[in-house]
């Protein structure tokens, strides 16, 4: 988007599809089930595991009772792990995350918002 200075302050004006104070929000993946990322506006099933958006399967051995346990515990903790509306991504081991910042967000856990350039003009 476009952000300009206004007496308040700054408004940002959001390309069509995206919202939120710095168009940080991608209303396209506000409904991705827990099992899978915001992609380019798409919600897909997250690195390691495979099938379709919502009924996402861990790919590898284990009953489906222990994957699901595992998997909801990781998630659980994934879920808390990023800020700013981030996704987070579990590695393959279930010990380390990752976060995919929402645009308008930096920093290894998502918690800084990007500088937005400034011009007086």
């Amino acid at each position: 988007g476009t952000c300009i200075d206004t007496q308040e302050g700054f408004e940002c004006r959001c390309q069509p599809g995206f919202a939120g104070l710095y168009c940080e929000l991608d209303p396209g993946c506000s409904q991705c089930p827990i099992d899978s990322d915001c992609i380019a506006g798409r919600c897909v099933c997250k690195p390691g595991t495979t099938g379709s958006v919502g009924q996402c399967v861990q790919v590898g051995g284990g009953s489906s009772a222990s994957i699901a346990t595992a998997k909801s515990a990781q998630s659980n903790a994934c879920a808390s792990y990023c800020y700013n509306g981030a996704s987070c991504v579990t590695a393959a081991s279930g010990r380390n995350f990752t976060c995919i910042c929402a645009t308008g967000f930096t920093g290894s856990r998502c918690e800084s918002p990007v500088a937005l350039p400034y011009s007086d003009e």
